[in-house]
């Protein structure tokens, strides 16, 4: 009974894990493109359901279990030959914990603790398996083909899936019914590889509780280090564009030391953003205006706003102002660099409209009207026909005409 069991002393070589020696976004590069598979043994309890069960009992205020303990779920009470098994201790585990301080410590563990406790050890005990799997990523396989059929990432947030194919450090893993390229699809997570970590969501696996803790639980037999349930987010968000099951439930897979203290974690993917009237996700900033704070799509944008040709402000769309070319300006910018023709009255750029002498403005059609308007020679402005005057071949206008010596009525 003084037997440690295989995944204590697995413990003695934790330090120089695979986790620990590479950096796990460099390793998963180093596995793609190739099946792998992990064994599990029937019965054995994880370190972290170990770690798990320690914690619940030093809560509960109870001293702790030898170094001794077998932590397998179920010892059986006869040996395959048939003979009694010599173990003090047999049973299932939440039975030999309950017997072990009722006869060591005297104190009675209640239905809700052997409870408590065995469902704790019942969601990390691995079963006598092989798994198959592999790193892609590439997610171009069909709805469906890993029991994934009910993922929104093929449907309504499917360019989730498209952002995620562009991050560096996200991963799918998939596994398999066999170690052979026909082996169908049964099961698969995403994937974001930190420096020396995993984290490990949205896990599917068809009859499966927790699809994502077992997946995680093979993730750390496969890169022999530890896994954790955290909190998790995208852009501090869990229903957004990057939808995270379960929640917002994740794991970490990595070195004890490293996770230990991570109890939330977020994804920090940018993707959609929504436009404020309508919802529409915005992946692009070419397509999204941020207009005093709030966020439009492009649709939406142009319906409530426009920006001044002139100035380039942004405003409400019924302040806006045209020009007889359809330019559009703000109030004060049209105010200051706009005209009205005197006669045909279109509006008109001032620094593109042509001055008379009376103080007005005139278009370029109604400024070349035949017979009626002259160009002064002097000061390029117009004036009426029947107030030009002519000095040699030059026109005046009545205001240029007091300055210059022989004129003459133009004829």
């Amino acid at each position: 009974m003084h037997n440690e069991s295989r995944n204590e002393s697995r413990n003695e070589s934790r330090n120089e894990s695979l986790a620990e020696r590479v950096g796990m976004q460099n390793k998963l590069l180093s596995l793609e493109g190739r099946r792998h598979s992990v064994e599990t043994e029937n019965g054995i309890i994880s370190t972290n359901g170990i770690e798990l069960i320690i914690e619940y009992l030093h809560n509960i205020g109870l001293p702790e279990l030898p170094f001794w303990w077998c932590w397998k779920y179920d010892v059986p009470t006869k040996l395959e030959d048939g003979s009694k098994n010599p173990e003090e201790y047999v049973g299932s585990l939440p039975k030999r914990i309950a017997r072990f301080y009722h006869k060591e410590h005297k104190c009675k563990l209640s239905t809700e603790s052997k409870t408590h406790i065995g469902n704790l050890a019942a969601q990390h005990t691995y079963e006598d398996a092989y798994y198959y799997f592999d790193f892609v990523q590439t997610f171009n396989w069909e709805r469906g083909e890993f029991s994934d059929s009910t993922s929104c990432f093929w449907t309504e947030r499917l360019e989730a899936k498209r952002i995620m194919e562009k991050e560096e450090n996200v991963w799918a893993v998939r596994f398999f019914s066999g170690e052979l390229p026909h082996h169908a699809g049964i099961a698969r997570a995403w994937i974001q590889a930190r420096k020396d970590f995993l984290i490990i969501f949205n896990g599917y696996w068809e009859d499966v509780i927790n699809p994502t803790l077992e997946i995680s639980k093979a993730m750390s037999l496969f890169f022999d280090c530890n896994y954790k349930q955290i909190s998790l987010r995208n852009q501090g968000e869990v229903k957004g564009t990057l939808w995270i099951n379960g929640e917002g439930s994740g794991y970490v897979v990595g070195p004890k030391k490293v996770i230990k203290n991570f109890s939330k974690l977020d994804l920090e993917i940018e993707t959609a953003k929504q436009c404020c009237l309508c919802d529409a996700n915005i992946y692009d900033d070419r397509d999204g205006f941020s207009v005093s704070g709030r966020l439009y799509c492009r649709d939406c944008y142009h319906d409530q706003f426009f920006s001044c040709s002139e100035c380039g402000s942004v405003e409400r769309i019924e302040n806006s102002w045209y020009d007889s070319d359809d330019t559009v300006y703000c109030e004060e910018c049209f105010n200051r660099v706009v005209v009205c023709c005197w006669q045909c009255h279109n509006e008109i750029r001032k620094d593109q409209a042509n001055q008379t002498s009376f103080s007005q403005y005139l278009c370029d059609v109604c400024a070349r009207r035949d017979s009626v308007f002259v160009k002064c020679s002097h000061c390029e402005r117009y004036e009426f026909t029947e107030y030009v005057r002519k000095c040699g071949s030059d026109l005046y206008c009545i205001l240029c005409q007091p300055t210059k010596q022989g004129v003459e009525n133009v004829s």
